[in-house]
């Protein structure tokens, strides 16, 4: 929950900061919106990338 506060949203950092560190996972961080680069900063210390296993995990938590 370290990271909640990083989030642009003020209730949707407390969700991805949890499913962050549920899955050892970083969330968030640089993006491109309608052809514009977004530098918004990392929610949590995992990896950079999900994989099926994790969005499958990921499914199972949000279900």
């Amino acid at each position: 929950f370290r990271d909640a506060g990083k989030h642009r949203s003020l209730n949707g950092g407390w969700t991805a900061a949890a499913m962050a560190g549920g899955l050892d996972l970083a969330l968030g961080g640089p993006v491109e919106e309608g052809g514009t680069p977004r530098r918004y900063p990392w929610i949590g210390d995992g990896r950079a990338r999900a994989g099926v296993r994790d969005i499958r995990l990921a499914l199972f938590v949000f279900a």
